[in-house]
């Protein structure tokens, strides 16, 4: 059986629902940056999702970047994942789905790079950029790698350009 361009075998029914945007590391800058920088740069393009259990099923099986924040859409703690399904499986699920409960607090996801080394680097630019009540680590020093980004999509308020 064949793969067609989606990634799915040909005759096959992909159990992920379809995402708004791709991953486009390589997509351009602009006219003032160069062919080289634009290959570093990650387009964020972000989704909001109301509850947890949404964002997981939307990214399963996909790496992702992800963004708590509160109803004012202030980033509360921003969070990386190989894959949503697999690392918050059964009640871990709805625990995180039972705490936002009546809160009106939201979730922004993006696909990320599946290279988890990327992915971590990305995670942690986007802490010390954005500095979340809610994570510890990387808040206090530029990290020795930063991970160059756009913010696309249905981008949280709580994030300036």
């Amino acid at each position: 059986m064949g793969v067609g361009a989606d990634g799915v075998g040909k005759g096959e029914v992909s159990s992920n629902p379809p995402l708004q945007g791709t991953l486009t590391p390589f997509a351009p800058l602009s006219e003032n940056v160069s062919p080289l920088m634009e290959a570093f740069v990650i387009h964020l393009n972000w989704q909001r999702f109301t509850g947890f259990l949404r964002l997981r099923e939307t990214f399963r099986g996909r790496p992702c970047i992800y963004l708590q924040t509160d109803p004012e859409e202030r980033v509360l703690r921003v969070g990386e994942t190989d894959d949503p399904w697999d690392r918050y499986v059964g009640g871990t699920a709805y625990a995180v789905e039972a705490a936002m409960h009546g809160s009106g607090n939201l979730f922004f996801a993006a696909l990320a790079p599946a290279d988890a080394v990327e992915r971590k680097r990305l995670e942690a630019t986007l802490i010390y950029d954005l500095q979340p009540l809610y994570n510890n680590q990387h808040k206090r020093y530029r990290p020795m790698q930063r991970t160059e980004h756009i913010h696309e999509g249905d981008v949280p308020r709580g994030i300036t350009p």
